[in-house]
């Protein structure tokens, strides 16, 4: 029978656990700075510039205080049980039903309802540019309703009832296999409708669309990649002495805390592009000229209707160029 210092793990759990809200903590702060300069600039901008914005900056603290009540209540379990324990030894013991206390299982679900609003937000904007072919949203948003049943069972599930965490795994993978679906879809359409655009317009006038791309990849691959790591850590097995087990612990712990972190800082990345101007609000038809980099004017990228030819007649007013939309046969 295999033995190990249960001393040294007690210690390694409890100055892991403390590393990791440490960086939780960090995300609260990340969090919070972009909830508020978000909400500064949305009352800062003019009428016209706050369409279609108010829906981002709720969502936007929704998660943020989700996930804060999620952090704080780690936290006071984690002050809670090393205040009570002079020893490694004695730590192991008292966390060992630390996720059966209500602080734990109320943190669970807060964290998952917050992830789950930036996935809802995802899934929205998803809708916004396959509107014309709706029917591209329906197995998206069949892996939302999954995510959300798997999710409220993961939070709900007594940790005794699965004790080898297969329920967590399917959960993970379920949000990653969503997170990176609707983000092909969405990269899809945007360089499609820049191809259509190179058609009539320079290179240098669609760049918008490249950028876009680049911040919806830059999003999504931390918690896709965090989060195939920390499913395959809870699964794969190890040696039961002291260096196997710390070393799937460490591996763990660093994989579940920044997956936990960009699960909700990744939506939270994409809302601060589009309430500073640096994204797209809303698909539309035609655009007059407006450069999404322009926070005061920021509309949204130009998307032919039906990904069909259409001709473009460039006229000068008073020195400004519009757009002007027709029809190629």
């Amino acid at each position: 029978m295999a033995s190990f210092d249960r001393e040294y793990i007690g210690r390694l759990l409890a100055g892991s656990a403390y590393a990791n809200f440490t960086v939780t903590l960090v995300g609260v702060g990340v969090q919070l700075f972009m909830t508020s300069y978000s909400l500064s600039n949305f009352f800062e901008s003019p009428k016209e510039a706050r369409r279609g914005k108010a829906p981002y900056i709720v969502a936007s603290f929704v998660i943020f205080v989700l996930f804060t009540l999620s952090a704080s209540l780690d936290v006071y379990a984690l002050y809670d049980h090393l205040l009570s324990s002079s020893s490694g030894l004695e730590y192991m013991r008292g966390s060992a039903g630390i996720d059966q206390e209500w602080p734990r299982v109320l943190s669970v679900f807060a964290w998952t309802f917050g992830m789950l609003t930036g996935d809802g937000l995802l899934l929205y904007r998803c809708y916004i540019l396959w509107a014309h072919a709706w029917w591209v949203v329906i197995l998206p948003g069949l892996g939302y309703l999954a995510t959300i049943a798997m999710g409220i069972a993961v939070a709900a599930q007594q940790p005794d009832h699965d004790p080898d965490q297969k329920f967590i795994t399917a959960f993970v993978f379920l949000a990653v296999i969503f997170n990176l679906m609707v983000t092909f879809l969405i990269c899809f359409r945007l360089l499609r409708a820049r191809g259509s655009m190179l058609q009539v317009f320079d290179p240098e006038h669609v760049k918008v669309y490249t950028r876009i791309v680049a911040i919806l990849i830059e999003a999504a691959l931390p918690a896709a990649v965090f989060g195939v790591g920390y499913a395959i850590t809870i699964q794969v097995p190890y040696e039961r002495n002291t260096q196997g087990i710390s070393s799937y612990h460490i591996s763990n712990v660093i994989f579940a805390g920044f997956y936990f972190l960009f699960s909700t800082l990744s939506p939270q990345m994409i809302i601060f592009r589009v309430t500073t101007g640096r994204s797209w609000v809303n698909a539309t038809d035609v655009s007059e000229g407006v450069r999404v980099s322009d926070p005061e004017r920021a509309v949204g990228p130009v998307f032919a209707v039906g990904q069909t030819s259409t001709r473009w007649t460039q006229r000068t007013n008073a020195g400004e160029e519009g757009l002007e939309e027709g029809t190629m046969k």
